[in-house]
């Protein structure tokens, strides 16, 4: 009876203990979910790990899922920071002590999570390391909080400091005046404003009192308003002030009144304001003033009014501006009266709001007629601010509107020219390559062919996208040229007899050469195509017929006659071509030199005429202007600078194309085109060193020895990394003498860029066929020594 007695209360001891047990680990549960902090032990010995069930749900990991719970969570720790927390622990083996950090878990959804894990380490009777022990915290929310406390720290002592900085900046001073126990507090610019030493004190009483007598009465009453509770306790003033020192200063001050308190209990405990000293500012207003409304002879027109804007003073400026005999014609007038109304209402009103406005009217003038001016206008007052004036200064914009007009239409020229020249330079190299290759065919296939016909139409088409091309980049100013001195007369005589066919007979044609007329350095293929051009618009103007004119004359311009003209003085040669047809609307003048742009019906032309003259004229350093008037024809008149040189050689005639044996080195960076133009040397025996760029053909050929010299250069202009005249200059120096063919079709200004071109060189306008290229190649080598 007595054991089982024993057993009996040995059992209820042991439930007991466990019932404790449990009730202690859910408190401890409960206590570590409240915390955010979770406990674990490692028994170093076995591997074995425990870990709290916060511990879980702190690293995120699932307590039936991850049976390597120390790798487990080793993957969580964010990869900048495992470095330290493995650290930290192994000095912690290492030294025999505690280890604390804070670090990131990076959790499976993607956010980050603050941990701060405590742990240390027991040993054994003999030193080694037995069990390790620690806790793990979310301490996210309140770094969280710490940082937002600390930011908001930050921005309101930056808040602080810029408010100080801006007021130093502003020259401000500022006082707080605490009405409940009538202390004022005033910042170091104030005290030097008001005259007070660092030690000075003065109450605020006594600032009152130094109001200057004259504005006292008013003064106090505008504060009394201020401190009213029923008002809004604004109060902002300019006056003078005596200073303990008797000198005066006139200060704009600003505060505002502070209140507490509803209904009548309402009542104001506290006052801030800020000041400037306005002294120096409302002597040099006055003297300005003073001197403005003197200056009777000024070149600009000024006027000043009223109150209201009657104008009561105006210089003989303004009186011819606007076209009245004298300025007296003027007192009397409102602005409305000189200016667009609706819009001079906007600018009293700001005026009169803000004191000041700047900016663009348009103007009438006595007659009616409308002007663009510039008027800055603003509101002044007399020495005591007794009186309110308005004043204005005017400038007259025409002549710079109409230069702004020219500059936006010339940057929209030359974005329009950029665009049309890399298309042109594109469709070159391909068309290049379509000619080049019909000519390869066409030379494999026996007469009577019926292919002959297909490829003869693809040449024919290829020459027709050519000449697009060229009036595309003659209007883009990218067009190689070939300028010489010409005679004018010359060219003019020689297109004469072509023009007579092309207008036809109901149009009378008429030259007028003047005696003495002289040379001009320009494109004599470009001045050609020119009065081909200008004489096809003449026709097209003319569908009943008519009368063309070329004129071509010197002209010494000393000045711009009027203002109607672009061109700069000096000496030119005009040509003129005038028609009798149907002119040009005013819309018409503003896009004529625009590529595409065309007044005829749709299929009678491209509307490239135009574009490509004024870009060729620009290109060989010319102006154009035109005069056209609807009903009344139009006049195209070109002014190309005069030269004193002798008229140019013609250029020697092409030789027969021939074979050889010479070695020529070949650089283009456009593949098609460098396969056909190496096929085309190489079947007529040449021996051909092919690159795809001018650095890869320099690496190579600086290194040649003597005996193995290129007998000529072929080599692209524009090409990415080193453009045809570096190299070009680079092999000459390598290879004295060399001679060099450029070939391009497309002139970006590179050989500015290039340096000066070699003597022996010649050019080759892309496309070109295959027998022009043989014929340059043999023409060149055969040219003796260079």
């Amino acid at each position: 009876m007595t054991s089982d007695s024993q057993m009996n209360n040995a059992s209820s001891l042991l439930e007991e203990t466990l019932r404790s047990l449990r009730t202690t680990e859910r408190r401890l549960a409960d206590m570590q979910r409240l915390a955010h902090a979770g406990s674990w032990e490692q028994d170093l010995r076995t591997g074995e790990i425990w870990w709290s069930g916060e511990t879980f749900r702190i690293a995120g990991i699932d307590e039936t899922d991850s049976p390597d719970l120390l790798g487990a969570f080793f993957s969580r720790i964010h990869p900048d920071d495992r470095k330290a927390v493995r650290q930290a622990y192994l000095r912690s083996i290492e030294r025999h002590e505690p280890y604390a950090l804070i670090h990131r878990l990076l959790m499976p959804d993607g956010c980050i999570k603050y941990v701060r894990e405590i742990g240390h380490t027991e040993y054994d009777s003999g030193g080694e390391p037995r069990l390790a022990v620690g806790i793990i915290q979310d301490v996210t929310a309140q770094l969280d909080a710490e940082e937002r406390a600390a930011a908001l720290e930050r921005n309101l002592r930056e808040s602080e400091e810029r408010l100080l900085q801006a007021m130093a900046v502003a020259r401000l001073g500022f006082y707080v005046y605490d009405i409940a126990n009538d202390s004022t507090f005033w910042s170091v610019r104030m005290r030097e404003i008001i005259g007070l030493g660092p030690d000075d004190v003065m109450s605020f009483d006594e600032y009152h009192a130094r109001w200057h007598p004259d504005e006292q009465a008013r003064l106090l009453e505008k504060s009394r308003r201020a401190h009213d509770p029923a008002g809004d306790g604004v109060w902002s003033e300019t006056y003078r002030f005596i200073r303990r020192d008797g000198s005066v200063r006139w200060l704009t001050a600003r505060a505002q009144v502070y209140f507490e308190g509803e209904g009548e209990a309402r009542h104001p405990i506290r006052r801030i304001g800020t000041i400037s000293d306005v002294t120096e500012l409302r002597e040099a207003t006055a003297l300005a003033w003073i001197r403005d409304a003197s200056m009777d002879q000024a070149l600009n027109a000024l006027a000043i009014g009223d109150g209201t804007g009657r104008i009561v003073y105006a210089n003989p400026a303004l009186a011819r501006l606007w076209g009245y005999d004298s300025p007296s014609d003027l007192i009397g007038l409102v602005p409305e009266d000189l200016t667009e109304p609706a819009a001079t209402a906007r600018v009293l009103a700001e005026v009169r709001s803000t004191g000041s406005f700047q900016g663009e009217l348009e103007a009438i003038r006595r007659d009616g007629s409308t002007f663009p001016v510039l008027v800055a206008a603003s509101e002044v007052r007399d020495a005591d601010s007794s009186a309110v004036y308005l004043m204005a200064s005017f400038v007259d914009l025409t002549d710079e509107k109409r230069l702004q007009e020219q500059f936006l239409q010339a940057q929209k020229m030359e974005s329009v020219g950029r665009l049309a020249g890399g298309v042109a330079h594109d469709f070159n190299n391909l068309l290049t390559v379509i000619s080049g290759h019909t000519e390869l065919a066409l030379e494999g296939l026996a007469e009577g062919n019926p292919l002959r016909d297909d490829l003869d139409a693809i040449g024919s088409a290829a020459k027709s996208a050519a000449r697009l091309t060229e009036q595309l980049l003659a209007f883009s100013r990218r067009q190689v040229i070939r300028p010489e001195i010409i005679d004018l007369a010359e060219v003019i005589s020689q297109v004469h007899r072509m023009l007579a066919r092309l207008l036809g007979e109901d149009i009378s044609l008429e030259v007028r050469c003047k005696p003495g007329l002289g040379r001009v350095r320009f494109d004599r293929v470009q001045c050609e195509q020119i009065l081909m051009n200008l004489a096809v618009n003449a026709r097209d103007a003319m569908p009943q017929g008519g009368k063309l004119i070329i004129e071509a004359a010197n002209e010494h311009i000393t000045r711009d006659p009027g203002g109607q003209t672009a061109t700069q003085p000096g000496r030119y040669v005009r040509l003129s071509v005038m028609d009798t047809g149907t002119g040009l609307s005013d819309e018409a003048r503003e896009h004529l030199f625009e590529p595409f742009f065309t007044t005829k019906e749709p299929g009678r032309g491209t509307g490239l005429g135009l574009a490509m003259v004024f870009g060729a004229v620009s290109q060989n350093g010319g102006r154009m202007e035109v005069h056209s008037e609807p009903g009344l024809g139009s006049t195209f008149s070109i002014f190309l600078p005069r030269v004193d040189e002798p008229r140019s050689r013609p250029t020697p005639a092409f030789t027969q194309a021939s074979t050889g044996m010479e070695l020529l080195v070949l650089v283009e960076d456009d593949e098609a085109v460098r396969s056909f133009t190496s096929t085309v040397l190489t079947r007529h025996g040449y021996r051909v060193k092919v690159f795809a760029n001018g650095v890869s053909a320099l690496d190579t050929l600086v290194n040649t020895p003597d005996s193995e010299r290129p007998d000529l250069l072929i080599t692209d202009v524009i090409m990415p990394g080193m453009n045809g005249h570096v190299l070009a200059s680079r092999l000459s120096a390598r290879f004295p003498g060399l001679r060099i063919l450029f070939c391009s079709g497309y002139n970006d200004g590179s050989e500015m860029r290039g340096g000066p071109m070699p003597e022996t060189t010649e050019f080759l306008q892309k496309p070109f066929s295959s027998q022009a290229l043989l014929h340059r190649v043999r023409a060149i080598l055969d040219s003796g020594d260079p």
